[in-house]
């Protein structure tokens, strides 16, 4: 009987986490998947569960959902969360076309959209996201179509205009597989739908590349004060200032005699100071 219970406990545990899965972006590599990608990316073992902290959460604050999938008042991936590095995962050339890739694990129906804006200052914001991408028609939403565990790819464009050192391409799923009204009537897929948002952070290339930030110029080099000016030191003594005296007691009639008189001690060829 007891592995009976535990084999039921598995069974059980294994269709709690089908259910709870839903899905993520895959590439580019979303904040919340990176890690799978690049070491460099912090883990987060539920990519897939971004949902605006579930729909009754999400009713609850109005239909509103974090920038990128965080219940509203949170911001794990959003900076400076847990999840958002800001690790560049994909750079991409303006006006390209690229193929963004979702990870279905449980399919719940409803549309894609996907959305792009320069970062700037972080964190990334709502508003930032000013471009809606679309395909090659012109398109902006697309369908799920099918059912179970899948791997969807969508062609889009890149806008011409937009290039970056750091932008945010943001996955939005709305699901359609619960019962609701709205303007447009009663059904499923109508009113306050479960919403699954990712946030990438990539790089948008114009035509030469990504170019390096813009340094400012280096500040003048100081300069030392200059020196207090060096005196010169006195003159040496010279032969006749020793010879003769300065200064003292001496009349001056000793003086000249003693100056005449070391004179001519001292040089016979030194004319004799007269008074």
């Amino acid at each position: 009987m007891a592995i009976k219970v535990e084999s039921f406990a598995i069974v059980l545990a294994n269709v709690i986490v089908l259910v709870l899965g839903h899905g993520y972006m895959i590439d580019p590599p979303a904040r919340n998947a990176c890690w799978k990608e690049f070491g460099q990316c912090v883990p987060n073992y539920t990519p897939n569960e971004l949902n605006c902290g579930g729909r009754p959460t999400q009713i609850a604050n109005d239909g509103k959902c974090g920038v990128c999938g965080d219940r509203v008042g949170t911001k794990k991936h959003v900076y400076p969360g847990r999840y958002a590095t800001g690790f560049i995962t994909r750079t991409y050339r303006k006006g390209q076309e690229i193929t963004a890739k979702i990870h279905i694990t449980a399919n719940h129906k409803g549309w894609f959209e996907f959305r792009v804006g320069d970062i700037g200052a972080p964190p990334i914001t709502q508003p930032k996201l000013s471009y809606l991408l679309t395909n090659s028609l012109g398109k902006t939403r697309y369908p799920l179509r099918g059912s179970g565990n899948s791997y969807e790819t969508i062609k889009l464009r890149l806008p011409a205009g937009l290039t970056c050192r750091h932008c945010v391409l943001q996955w939005w799923w709305k699901v359609g597989n619960s019962w609701g009204c709205d303007a447009d009537g009663c059904g499923l897929g109508h009113g306050h739908q479960e919403t699954f948002v990712n946030c990438a952070d990539i790089q948008i290339a114009g035509d030469g590349g990504i170019q390096p930030p813009t340094q400012a110029p280096p500040p003048p080099p100081t300069q030392a004060p200059p020196p207090p000016p060096t005196q010169a030191p006195p003159p040496p003594p010279t032969l006749i200032n020793t010879l003769c005296p300065n200064g003292g007691a001496l009349q001056v009639a000793e003086k000249i005699a003693l100056c005449n008189r070391n004179l001519k001690d001292n040089s016979t060829n030194m004319q004799t100071v007269q008074e």
